[in-house]
C-alpha cells in the first residue's frame, strides 16, 4: 500500500496539504500591527491547547518551548496578549498552592472589525 504522504528527499519540492498540524492565527490577529511576531506565535500555539469547552491551561515553559522562545520570552508575550484584551489569565490553585495558569480567550475589536470587512466584500 502507498503512504498518503510519499516521503520527499531533503531539498525537493513537496506538497504541505493535510501533512502537517498547523499553528494556526487567525487572520485578523496576523495582519494586526500591535503586536509582536512572538505575541503572536503565542496565541496561535495557546489555540492549539483549548478545548471544546475553551478550557486552556499549558505551562508557560511549554508554550515558549513549542515556538522556539524561552520561557521568559512567552511570558512577556503573553502579558502583551493580555494587556492589549487578547486573552485573560487566571491563577489554578489545588490544596498544595498554584499549579497552572488557565486562559481565556476575549473577542477583541479587530476581530469585529474583521468580521464587517467580510461581510462587506
Amino acid at each position: 500500500m502507498a503512504a498518503a504522504h510519499p516521503r520527499p528527499k531533503i531539498g525537493e519540492p513537496f506538497n504541505p496539504f493535510k501533512r502537517f498540524q498547523v499553528l494556526v492565527v487567525p487572520e485578523p490577529l496576523a495582519r494586526y500591527r500591535g503586536l509582536p511576531p512572538g505575541a503572536k506565535l503565542i496565541y496561535g500555539r495557546l489555540l492549539r491547547y483549548a478545548g471544546k469547552n475553551t478550557e486552556c491551561y499549558p505551562r508557560v515553559d511549554t508554550l515558549g518551548e513549542e515556538v522556539g522562545l524561552g520561557e521568559r520570552q512567552a511570558q512577556k508575550h503573553l502579558r502583551k496578549l493580555e494587556v492589549q484584551g487578547f486573552i485573560r489569565t487566571e491563577k489554578r490553585y489545588n490544596a498544595k498552592g498554584q499549579t497552572s495558569n488557565s486562559y481565556w480567550f476575549l473577542w477583541h475589536p479587530i476581530f469585529d472589525e474583521w468580521e464587517r470587512n467580510q461581510q462587506a466584500n
